[in-house]
């Protein structure tokens, strides 16, 4: 399965689709004029003789209108005027064929063509109704015919097909995970922050954390695979955003014998360089009861470094109960590509975890301008009639910085056989033009509340090069493996009386 994957992403990454190769056996009898004119038009394809195969071709077509191999006939035509750099002369043929001969074995061949002319002919609706098609293969050149001209719009679809609701198959994920590492490098790491965010404030798994595992183990695929460049590029954005294999386990006083287990995040955006920061961010969980009683849950507050050579620090604390847990509990992370290093740190040990970067993990040297969205504004329905309308919301200030904002709804049924009750789940996101991470997300969900996770950057001067550096009186441990990091909350405060 996984062989078959593999090669279906690098016949999708690296070549156009089939049709750059095209090839059908003929129906004519060897004796047969019209087989004998169809057959030298496929040779001046194979000799790359773009302007005799437009020449043969046409005259096929008005001697054989009615023939068994005109749908073939018009494909190779419009895929010779493609190869001229001639994509418009291209598409009117292609649409002929759809239209005239839309029971020939070419239509969907000339169909997958047709998606992957839309992205130099700037032709968003064939685009969205490739995208909203059943068949993965038609989705899959949509995204990349997409990527030619709106690369940010072709990131938020993957976003959405890699979304735990998507119901998209794994086949279709690892395409579009290939074709994001390797093809929108720059903004697979945004991407992959907003899937992959599979934890609340207080350790616990978050829904969809399940789905955020496929990710990481599609993304291990690729990195395992025989494409060389491909693997180079999951492997960069494994180091940056994959799952680091440190668990954490916190006891908890209170409950003898009971403890949790939860497993820190990556680093955010450590590629980007020249934009230092300090940022705090704080999440904030709504839930409405029936009788209307609002419960509101604020998190912990997480403490995010990047200096201006991508090198991220990260401080998240483990425990959401009353000081001093929530102070003196945390994991600390170290992403540090100028070194090549990635360290944990054991506060409470005194230990540094330390973890060699594989190749290729190292600074990339991408300005924040690289990431910085290009949204569209766009309606799609899925093969399970779930609508997905995406909204560009325009430039909004947070506290003196000037973020890009995008809101997505999706629309879907909730009852039997879809005709139940709509239900909207919203998703609104703030990106900082200036730095590139997150300023503000919500998601809004008539099921589960409101969650609101916020970030307010602090300083946007260099930080110290210590906060990068595991303390000097830390044993550093080297490791390859799992490791269990233990921590024992200290006993809770005595108010005196």
């Amino acid at each position: 399965m996984i062989l078959t994957l593999l090669i279906l992403a690098a016949a999708w990454i690296s070549t156009p689709h089939a049709a750059a190769q095209p090839g059908a056996s003929s129906f004519f009898p060897p004796a047969d004029p019209a087989g004998q004119l169809y057959r030298e038009g496929r040779d001046r394809v194979d000799a790359q003789d773009w302007a005799g195969a437009e020449r043969i071709f046409r005259e096929f077509l008005d001697k054989n209108p009615h023939a068994r191999e005109a749908g073939g006939a018009l494909y190779y035509l419009a895929f010779a005027l493609r190869k001229s750099g001639r994509p418009a002369d291209a598409d009117k043929e292609l649409q002929r064929l759809l239209r005239d001969y839309r029971g020939s074995d070419w239509a969907r061949d000339g169909l997958i063509m047709r998606v992957e002319l839309a992205g130099q002919l700037h032709n968003i609706q064939i685009v969205e109704e490739a995208l909203a098609n059943p068949d993965e293969e038609i989705q899959i050149a949509a995204i990349q015919s997409l990527s030619q001209w709106n690369p940010g719009a072709a990131a938020s679809k993957i976003r959405d097909v890699l979304r735990p609701q998507s119901g998209a198959s794994d086949n279709l994920k690892y395409l579009c995970l290939a074709h994001l590492v390797k093809q929108l490098a720059p903004l697979a790491v945004p991407v992959l922050s907003d899937i992959l965010r599979g934890s609340n404030s207080d350790g616990a798994a978050a829904n969809g954390a399940g789905d955020s595992d496929a990710v990481r183990r599609l993304l291990a695929q690729i990195a395992s695979g025989p494409d060389r460049a491909l693997a180079a590029a999951a492997m960069r954005v494994g180091a940056t955003m994959g799952r680091n294999p440190v668990s954490v386990a916190v006891s908890n006083p209170r409950q003898q014998g009971v403890s949790r287990t939860v497993t820190p995040m990556g680093a955010a955006n450590p590629g980007f360089i020249g934009a230092p920061y300090c940022a705090e961010q704080v999440s904030e969980t709504v839930q409405t009861l029936a009788d209307g009683t609002k419960i509101t849950r604020t998190g912990p507050v997480a403490r995010t470094c990047r200096d201006s050579h991508g090198r991220v620090r990260r401080e998240s604390p483990l425990w959401s109960g009353p000081p001093p847990e929530r102070e003196t509990l945390s994991t600390i992370e170290i992403f540090d590509p100028i070194g090549g290093m990635q360290y944990f740190l054991d506060t409470q040990n005194g230990i540094a975890h330390r973890y060699r970067l594989p190749p290729g993990a190292g600074p990339r040297g991408v300005p924040v301008s690289a990431g910085a969205p290009h949204w569209v504004d766009s309606t799609a329905v899925d093969a399970n009639g779930v609508t997905t309308k995406t909204e560009v919301l325009g430039t909004q200030m947070f506290d003196g910085l000037p973020a890009e904002g995008r809101r997505t709804t999706r629309t879907t049924s909730v009852g039997q056989g879809g005709a139940g009750q709509l239900l909207d789940t919203v998703d609104e996101v703030w990106i900082s033009v200036d730095l590139g991470i997150y300023l503000l997300q919500k998601t809004s969900d008539p099921r589960t509340g409101e969650k609101v996770q916020k970030a307010t950057v602090v300083s946007r001067a260099e930080p110290e090069l210590s906060l990068f550096q595991p303390p000097a009186d830390y044993r550093v441990v080297d490791e390859t493996g799992p490791v269990t990091i233990t921590y024992t909350p200290p006993p809770p405060r005595r108010v005196p009386r």
